[in-house]
This record gives structure tokens, sequence and C-alpha cells, in this order.
């Protein structure tokens, strides 16, 4: 057997698109996954071995802020938190880097990161209701309500640029027909996630501003970097990208741990039900003008 590849620090096989990486992914979470994927692969582990490790990394964070008055308890679940991140970006690494990659890694991989905010969020909501009342939990359910929606609108982007730009098929979207079809047979474990990943990429459709005129054009072009609309697609998205990394769960992070220093968790909440909601409606105007910008090229193009 072939000792497993060890990847570089410049590997396309392994790295996420550089172009749209915001600055914490792609200086300090990135590299730090990088490393920790050679010994993963190594030891033979597979990719969503990496994701239940960063599940359980989050639930650590969980148990540590729900003592939020504690500032070293706080700084512990930081780090915990920051593992969740790296291990994140270690699983996809290794998928890529062993081939091993799968619709059902995929979806493994969506449901440990939103598991792991959820078991954050309700640590966060049981603390706090013993101090508040349990009204906190219709902020903090409307709070995780609108992270979900946030983070798959921010994905589908960040997805579809690889796709359409870099012809990585395997972060393509696939079509809501298909996935009714595979969410209608099977037994009933594969039926239950089938059914939720359908529910989540129709959510991603309905809040990410998606143009049906796009996605209509995009698989005619055979995903190929290079393409007429591989072209025109990096020139308009490359900065639309950027800008929707703002929902980003890096800086999410950031926020939430400055707030439960702070000791004012019941914030970070408010901030996500109120300000993020108002980004995300900014995002899905500003991505509406650039989508028909890039349809206007195409037509003029062609």
């Amino acid at each position: 057997m072939e000792p497993a590849k060890t990847p570089g620090p410049c590997d396309d096989k392994v790295m996420r698109t550089p172009e749209i990486e915001e600055a914490s992914n792609r200086y300090f979470i990135h590299p730090l996954s990088r490393r920790l994927v050679r010994h993963f692969a190594r030891w033979g582990w597979s990719p969503n071995a990496v994701s239940l490790l960063g599940m359980l990394s989050a639930a650590g964070a969980a148990i540590c802020l729900y003592h939020y008055h504690d500032p070293i308890a706080v700084m512990a679940g930081f780090v915990l938190l920051i593992g969740w991140h790296v291990f994140d970006g270690a699983d996809g690494q290794l998928a890529r880097l062993t081939g091993k990659t799968s619709e059902l890694g995929l979806i493994i991989d969506g449901l440990c990161d939103h598991l792991g905010m959820a078991m954050v969020y309700v640590s966060l909501s049981m603390a706090m209701s013993r101090e508040l009342g349990s009204w906190v939990w219709v902020i903090t359910l409307g709070a995780g309500v609108s992270h979900i929606v946030q983070a798959s609108a921010f994905e589908f982007q960040r997805n579809m640029y690889d796709c359409w730009v870099h012809g990585k098929t395997q972060k393509c979207a696939p079509s809501l027909d298909t996935l009714a079809h595979e969410a209608a047979v099977g037994g009933f474990w594969r039926l239950l996630i089938h059914r939720a990943h359908l529910i989540y990429v129709t959510m991603q459709y309905r809040f990410a501003a998606v143009d049906p005129r796009l996605t209509a054009i995009g698989p005619a072009s055979g995903h190929q970097p290079g393409h007429v609309f591989a072209a025109a697609y990096q020139k308009f998205n490359q900065p639309a990208v950027r800008n929707w990394s703002w929902l980003s769960a890096n800086k999410r992070t950031l926020a939430l741990s400055a707030l439960c220093l702070l000791q004012v968790p019941l914030v970070y909440f408010l901030l996500e039900l109120v300000v993020l909601n108002m980004l995300l409606w900014h995002l899905q105007r500003q991505q509406t003008a650039v989508n028909s910008a890039l349809v206007n090229e195409l037509r003029s193009a062609t």
C-alpha cells in the first residue's frame, strides 16, 4: 500500500479557494488544519471521524460556556471553538486528499456543524434562563433558526463559486428534483438523512438569492475553468462572496466569545436575530443585482 500523500502548503487538491477565503481561515485556521491532516491521513482516519471529533470539541465548548460568568471557562470554550473550526477545515481537506468525498460525507459534515453550534446555543440558553427567565428561549430559538438560514446562504454562494469558477463539481448544488427522488426511496435512516438534506438545500435556494437564469446556464458551461461563463462569474461574484463571509462561523465565534467574556451573551443572540438578518436581507438584494449584471454581460457576449 502506498503511503498517504502529505499535503503541502500549496496543494490545490487540499486547500480551499484562496481568493474568497477570509483572513482568519486563510492564515490561521486552515494552516492548522493542514498540519493535522498529515497525521489523520497517516493514521488512516476517515473524514467522518474528523467531523465527529469537531462536534465533540463543540460539545466541550458548550459545557465551558455554560459557566460564562467565569472568564477562564469562557477562554477554554473559545479555544475549543477554535478547535472545532480547525477540525471542520480538516475533514474536508482530508476527504479531498484521500479521494473519500461523497454526498453522505458532505451531509454528515453539515449536520455536525449545525449540531455543534446548537449545543452551544442550548447550553447558553439554559444558563441564561436560570437568571433571566424562560423567555430567553424564544430569543435564542429565533437566533438559532436565523443562524441556520444565514449560514446556509453563505455556504451556497461559496460552493457555487467553487463549482462554476474552478470546476469543483462536488461543490455544485444538487437539483431539488434529484434530492426529492432520493428522499423518497431507501431505508429509514437513509430517508431521514436525505429528507433533511432536501429541506436544507431547499432553504439555500430560497435564501441565497439564486437566479434560475444562472442555474440554467451554469451546467451548460461544463464546469470548465476559463470558460466564458466561469470568467464572468468570477468577475462579478468574487467580491460578492467576500461580502457574504460576514455571515461566517469564525466571526460568530469571535463575537460570541467576546460577549460571553463581558457576561452579556444575550446581546449576541439579539445581534444575530436583528443585525445579521438585516445584513442577510442586504446581501440578498446585492446578490440579485450582481446576478442581473452577470446575466446581461453573458447575453452581450453571445
